[in-house]
């Protein structure tokens, strides 16, 4: 289905209380399916994740799906630094309010308000190995070369040796496109 209203009326205000509202709807599945994924399958990515890294969140939001990354690299014990970014303040403070009542022990977090443009530069002088977090499809949201052009920027900042993207894409009910694994060239 081709989107009909711009994805911004939904990052501030009673357009991001409203989006948050639908991501837990019955029929909304990419929310939980996600969570579900993290549930099964995150000490499996956790351990993809070298220690020392720096963990940028695009588009935090509901810091609920990330969350149960972070807390399994927290009992895997290793140590990383998330930071959530995010353009609506509201939702950033929602979100580190949430974090401060968590119990980690190996993970730092910090908030980021500012736009993608700004982490990206901003990533370019940080010096340990990087993983940027898309889930809630932030980047996969597009059709697949919509998609693979919004990350192309990204290859400035991360080393084809030691970063990582994690990318959520919601595929369900459609066949996964040729190619869809490929690397950003």
């Amino acid at each position: 289905m081709k989107r009909t209203l711009p994805t911004e009326l939904f990052y501030y205000g009673d357009g991001l209380r409203l989006w948050q509202e639908v991501c837990w709807l019955p029929d909304y599945h990419q929310t939980r399916d996600e969570i579900s994924l993290l549930d099964e399958y995150g000490a499996v990515i956790a351990q993809y994740i070298p220690a020392g890294c720096t963990i940028v969140d695009m588009g935090s939001g509901d810091i609920r799906k990330p969350s149960v990354l972070l807390m399994h690299l927290d009992r895997l014990k290793i140590p990383v630094s998330y930071y959530a970014l995010d353009l609506s303040y509201e939702a950033l403070s929602s979100s580190m309010s949430f974090l401060s009542h968590q119990s980690y022990t190996h993970i730092t977090f910090y908030g980021l308000w500012g736009t993608f443009e700004d982490a990206r530069l901003w990533l370019r002088a940080i010096p340990t190995p990087k993983c940027i977090l898309s889930l809630g499809s932030m980047f996969g949201n597009d059709e697949l070369p919509l998609a693979v052009a919004h990350m192309a920027p990204w290859r400035e900042v991360l080393s084809p040796t030691t970063d990582l993207m994690l990318v959520g894409v919601d595929a369900r009910g459609a066949e996964s496109p040729r190619g869809a694994e490929a690397h950003v060239p």
